[in-house]
């Protein structure tokens, strides 16, 4: 789980990658990550009707280093 104003990072394999994000509706993305790049994707949290709504998406390097500057490091652990 994360909060808003936050950010976290970890590293992944090269190939396909899925990020998954369940609220009031489900929202998957599918990213093919190559070696020694940099992605950034985010989580937009909207109101729903009985919950909240998601959505996963990913960014431009120009608009995830941008958004970075406002934004907290949270830490997480593999469970």
């Amino acid at each position: 789980m994360n909060r808003g104003d936050n950010y976290f990072f970890f590293m992944l394999d090269p190939g396909d990658h899925y990020f998954c994000s369940a609220a009031e509706n489900p929202s998957v993305m599918k990213l093919t990550v190559e070696a020694g790049k940099t992605y950034y994707v985010q989580q937009h949290v909207r109101m729903g009707l009985m919950k909240a709504r998601t959505k996963v998406e990913s960014m431009s390097d120009e608009e995830g280093k941008a958004k970075l500057v406002h934004l907290h490091l949270s830490t997480w652990q593999m469970k």
